[in-house]
């Protein structure tokens, strides 16, 4: 049975179907939407913490992760400092490995180091969708209001010094001139982080493009909270700034991160030496719990296994689990084995329909925003010419400013 025909149709319309070609190879893949993901980030901008938010992302296909360059973008603008320590708790759990013994991980490679280092703020702002929604401020056809309606978005962010903040610690954190790939990323517990590098990498490569007038801005709020901070006992910056901590079951050994149905740890210590023995399926006996991660694991669940759950826990499933990244358990009713590949997310390759930021999408968005411009400059000149009457006749013509 293809993923396609797996998604229950109660979850029908958060995803859509794509087919990957390889040469003569090719494969069907499903994904959860963009506007779905963009949807619940939005709706709990302001209610989740580093934990609730790495466990929802958690729970989301591969595209969506804290390795991806596109999600990232699209996280930093929505829940901004929430999102940054995130990135960073995540990414410092796996450059303790690293420190530790000098070998690279997933999530903590020169890649992400890389990827950090290439973001540009101007870049971003200027391609982000739903900017009314994540700043509560609305656009308004006035075309005069334009302006300082942008300089209220930019002030959403550039004025913000907790973003600002916690972005330095990050970027205090990366260190791309590094020779050994594997260390790029500094571990903040072994490793010193140079706090001045870090606001220096910020406005040379994060700021890279942005206004001088706003750089000096930040740059005089930012100095001005350190020098108080120096009046404080505590003056160490990551630690109050990163005081949050990951939960113990979000560290390292993240089981959520690549299932879509997990197991508890409670289970795993049950099986004893049997567990070597459960290459390809695990034993599940009447009273045992399974883990549903997601949407899709739900929906493997009604495909291969519901005769083996009650109905109250199924339509738990399709009613009452919100699948914000919370962990959920149902308890099967009779023993069955469940196959790890069941378990396992899939992921069938790059989907660039889950780009927000693709090229093709920066392209259209800088077309249309030029168009508008050249609108503007036109009536601009026009009402130089002939009047302020000509604003009102076009403003009844409905020009899209």
């Amino acid at each position: 049975m293809s993923m396609k025909n797996i998604i229950h149709k109660s979850f029908k319309q958060n995803f859509y179907s794509y087919t990957t070609f390889n040469g003569l190879y090719e494969r069907e893949g499903i994904n959860i939407k963009p506007t779905w993901v963009i949807n619940k980030l939005l709706a709990k901008n302001k209610k989740w913490d580093v934990n609730s938010l790495s466990r929802f992302i958690h729970s989301l296909p591969p595209n969506y992760s804290f390795y991806e360059p596109d999600f990232i973008k699209l996280c930093l603008m929505i829940h901004k400092e929430t999102f940054i320590k995130a990135l960073f708790l995540n990414t410092q759990e796996n450059a303790s490995v690293e420190f530790y013994a000098a070998r690279d991980t997933c999530n903590s490679s020169s890649n992400l180091c890389d990827t950090l280092v290439g973001l540009r703020f101007e870049e971003i702002f200027s391609n982000m969708p739903g900017i009314e929604e994540i700043t509560g401020i609305g656009r308004d056809l006035d075309f005069k209001k334009w302006k300082i309606i942008q300089e209220k978005w930019r002030a959403y962010y550039l004025e913000d010094i907790n973003f600002l903040m916690s972005l330095i610690i990050l970027f205090s954190a990366l260190d791309p001139e590094r020779a050994y790939y594997f260390y790029k990323i500094r571990y903040w517990e072994g490793d010193i982080l140079d706090f001045e590098y870090g606001k220096e990498l910020l406005f040379t490569k994060f700021f890279d493009g942005t206004d001088t007038k706003y750089k000096n801005k930040m740059n005089s709020l930012i100095d001005r909270t350190l020098k108080a901070l120096t009046m404080l006992k505590n003056k160490n910056l990551h630690k109050i700034y990163m005081s949050e901590r990951l939960y113990k079951d979000l560290q390292f050994a993240k089981t959520n991160e690549d299932s879509d149905i997990f197991l508890s740890g409670r289970y795993f210590s049950s099986l004893g030496p049997k567990k070597e023995a459960c290459e390809e399926m695990y034993p599940i006996r009447r009273g045992d719990t399974v883990g549903i991660n997601n949407m899709v694991g739900a929906s493997k669940i009604f495909a291969h296994y519901k005769d083996y759950f009650s109905k109250k826990d199924l339509n738990f499933l399709i009613n009452k689990k919100a699948y914000d990244g919370e962990k959920s358990y149902i308890s099967c009713k009779k023993s069955f084995n469940i196959l790890r590949k069941h378990m396992e997310k899939d992921y069938d390759g790059d989907d660039k329909n889950a780009h927000i930021f693709s090229d093709a999408e920066r392209r259209k968005r800088i077309d249309a925003e030029h168009e508008i411009i050249n609108l503007r400059t036109k009536l601009e000149s026009m009402i130089e010419e002939h009047g302020d009457h000509i604003l009102a006749k076009n403003q009844e013509e409905d020009i899209p400013f």
